[in-house]
Parts: C-alpha cells; sequence; structure tokens
C-alpha cells in the first residue's frame, strides 16, 4: 500500500504529519470521547512536490479510505452544480469515516471571493455557491467530523480565507521540491 516510506525528501515534513494521522487512527475514541477532529490541511508548494501522493500515503498510514477530485471537477457555468458535487463528496464521506477527502487544484475552487464592502466584483455566482457549500461541509456539523480534507495548491495566497480559518483547513505545510539527499 501508500505508505510515507515510499516517498522520497519526506523527513523535513514528516514530524506535521504524524498528528493528522494520528487523529484518523484514534477517530473512533475521540469521537466516544466527544471531541472534534480537526478538518483538514493545506498542502502547498510548486508542482512536483509531491502533495498528492503525500496525502494518499497519508491515507494509507492511518489505514482510511481516500477520496481524491480536483478542484476544477465542481466549477459548471450552471449554479448549483459544484455545490451538488461537495455535497455528494461529503456525503460518501461520511459513510465510511473516518477518511481523507483530497482536493488537488485547491485555488481552482477556493479563490478567494469579493469583499461584500467593496464593489471589487471577483468570483460567479457558481463560485459563490460552491465555496460556501464547502464551508458548511468543513465546519464539522452534521456528523462531518472524522473526515479530514487535505487541499493542495502551488497558489496559497488567492484561498479565501474564510477557508483557512481554524477550525477549517487550518494547518498549512509547506513542501518544497524533493531532493535525492533528503530521500
Amino acid at each position: 500500500g501508500w505508505r510515507m516510506k515510499s516517498l522520497a525528501g519526506v523527513a523535513g515534513w514528516r514530524g506535521e504529519m504524524e498528528e493528522p494521522i494520528s487523529d484518523l487512527q484514534e477517530y473512533r475514541k475521540y469521537a466516544a470521547a466527544g471531541a472534534v477532529m480537526p478538518s483538514g490541511v493545506l498542502l502547498c508548494g510548486p508542482p512536483g512536490t509531491g502533495k498528492t501522493l503525500l496525502a494518499r500515503c497519508l491515507a494509507g498510514e492511518a489505514n482510511v479510505p481516500f477520496f481524491s477530485v480536483a478542484g476544477t471537477e465542481f466549477m459548471e457555468m450552471f449554479v448549483g452544480v459544484g455545490a451538488s458535487r461537495i455535497r455528494n463528496l461529503f456525503k460518501q464521506a461520511r459513510d465510511v469515516k473516518p477518511c481523507i477527502v483530497f482536493i488537488d487544484e485547491f485555488d481552482s475552487v477556493a479563490v478567494r471571493r469579493a469583499d461584500p464592502a467593496s464593489q471589487d466584483i471577483q468570483g460567479n455566482d457558481e463560485q459563490v455557491a460552491t465555496i460556501n457549500q464547502l464551508l458548511t461541509e468543513l465546519d464539522g456539523f452534521g456528523g462531518n467530523s472524522g473526515i479530514m480534507v487535505f487541499a493542495a495548491t502551488n497558489r496559497p495566497h488567492v484561498i479565501d480565507p474564510a477557508l483557512i480559518r481554524p477550525g477549517r483547513i487550518d494547518r498549512v505545510v509547506e513542501l518544497p521540491l524533493p531532493n535525492r539527499a533528503a530521500g
């Protein structure tokens, strides 16, 4: 299976991943005690850093199901399609939790919305509806505790701040390009 030891150059951030792995492995114990698991981790780094492989390996280490989707799959020209896809994804994840939901190209779905106080128009109705649904799912209510979201981007500066506030995707891990010496 997929394991962290099979990744090159993991020494620098292996320690940062021990807590999410433990949270997933011990989910039932935490849930029985009434604790809510952290919602997510933002994996940042240039293309080729192994963000997707890392998330898959974390699921292998924790021995939990792995759902993978690209952010671009949520964006359609019809309002409500992206939000519906997010609801369906999280419904599938709730059925098998604890699990990892991996969203690649996160910046394509989670780009910063316009400030309502300004006249600046950014995004569109579909994008706003999709982000709002994602925010609802990340809040952990309605049985979403036990679903850990790993989101990957090489453009963290464009992510909507509401998605990366405490209690949502609040841990940021910077991944450098792997090198042989670090392996």
